[in-house]
């Protein structure tokens, strides 16, 4: 049997941060449901994950963070039973997701009075640890937000104090205020995109602005073997330029400080935004800017592969291509494409953690496929139905408490405030 399934779906409420799936939640007529833009998911440590499930071992752990249009970011404690638990219905009690933070700025109310609630609100929302190394227990949680306004928070957690452990009943979302906020100038407020921890050093976000620049903004929080104070938070560190049209979709390599931006105009550039060390130009794969301009609408989707070899891009026409960036140094090898992998615009596109042979697309047409490289001249080898118009989706891979083996989850979120989470083992 195919491991393409829904597990669970549940309608998240703005007032107290619940959602209809949680039985401790019950919705009222003051519950308004949210736009949801962002959201992101990530496994829990495997030291937490085993602290926080010893009364529970046939459980594991995910940790969901959502970016809403009443500008505020949610976080929510997802737990589910083991693989033995059978998924051919779906079944709220195999799976719960509890609210378990709302993260403020510095003069926000919560929950904002009705005839305060922004139009956009936060746009984005990413989260990160400022940690270079395999230590998993290292380091500080960092979250970032981007709102349409251009503002951008920061909120910083200490590992042990971040345990996201399942609300009891009636028990209120912990409210925790930014750390840092400052507004990027000419910022277009809908899209970053946090530059992992590559090395020691500041933790920066690259901020797409209005004239087509890039620029890269230090938050004001350091890894911990950083040899110099973190620079204040809100500085403009460099800008790569006035290059080319808005950009519409960015993504950072996995390994490597170089930024894939998709713009308004069908051009993606692959820009390398810092030198590098010696060692790394001598395996670099990218020594200079590239330009693709394959596409000839609107390109709202780019993303890396797991190993950073590849780069996948979708437009608004819903036209879908892998490049190759190991076959030439000077340009990208289209080697896959699909003319219409979507009926209206690509939204999405996300690669698996475990697997590196497939991704998933998110399309206008409420339809998320799964493709494999090898055989996307064919057809999608799955596609789910959403619930409603997709927003934003997301992958991880989680490990239950008692066992190696490792299981990958897709999420997306919808306009009308719908969560989904799938099975793509």
């Amino acid at each position: 049997m195919s491991g393409y399934r829904s597990l669970h779906r549940e309608q998240i409420f703005l007032e107290g941060g619940g959602s209809s799936g949680d039985n401790d939640v019950v919705a009222n007529d003051n519950d308004e449901v949210p736009i949801i833009w962002e959201l992101q998911c990530t496994a829990k440590a495997s030291s937490l994950l085993e602290s926080s499930s010893r009364s529970n071992s046939t459980s594991s752990s995910s940790i969901l963070l959502t970016a809403s249009a009443d500008s505020f970011i949610r976080l929510y404690s997802i737990r589910e039973k083991d693989s033995a638990t059978s998924y051919d219905d779906l079944n709220a009690s195999t799976m719960k997701i509890y609210c378990t933070h709302i993260l403020l700025g510095i003069d926000n109310i919560y929950p904002a009075a009705n005839n305060n609630r922004t139009l956009l609100g936060c746009s984005q929302c990413e989260m990160i640890r400022n940690y270079v190394g395999s230590d998993d227990m290292a380091g500080d949680i960092v979250i970032v937000g981007l709102e349409f306004t251009g503002r951008i928070r920061v909120w910083s957690f200490d590992l042990e104090e971040f345990q996201l452990e399942e609300k009891e009943s009636g028990l209120e979302p912990k409210q925790i205020r930014s750390k840092f906020e400052f507004v990027t100038k000419r910022a277009t407020g809908t899209m970053m995109a946090v530059c992992p921890s590559y090395v020691e050093g500041d933790l920066t976000t690259a901020v797409a602005c209005l004239d087509g620049s890039i620029v890269i903004v230090a938050l004001g929080i350091g890894t911990p073997n950083m040899k110099k104070e973190a620079t204040l938070a809100g500085t403009i560190l460099y800008s790569l330029g006035s290059i080319g049209s808005i950009a519409l979709s960015i993504r950072w390599h996995p390994s490597e400080p170089i930024l894939a931006v998709g713009r308004i105009d069908g051009i993606v550039d692959i820009i390398p935004v810092t030198a590098t060390t010696n060692q790394q130009q001598k395996k670099g794969l990218i020594k200079q800017n590239r330009r693709i301009t394959h596409h000839s609408k609107p390109v709202r989707a780019v993303s890396f592969t797991k190993d950073g070899t590849m780069l996948i891009t979708g437009s608004d026409d819903g036209f879908l291509a892998v490049w190759d960036l190991q076959r030439n140094n000077s340009t990208a090898m289209m080697v896959h494409h699909v003319v219409q992998a979507h009926f209206g615009w690509i939204i999405g596109i996300t690669a698996l953690n475990s697997d590196s042979r497939r991704f998933i697309t998110a399309g206008a047409d409420k339809k998320i496929h799964v493709w494999q490289f090898d055989q996307m001249q064919y057809a999608p080898t799955h596609t789910f139905q959403s619930d409603g118009d997709v927003r934003t989706i997301c992958t991880t891979a989680i490990a239950a408490s008692h066992t190696t083996t490792t299981s990958e989850r897709l999420f997306s979120a919808s306009g009308e405030g719908w969560i989904q989470v799938f099975s793509l083992d």
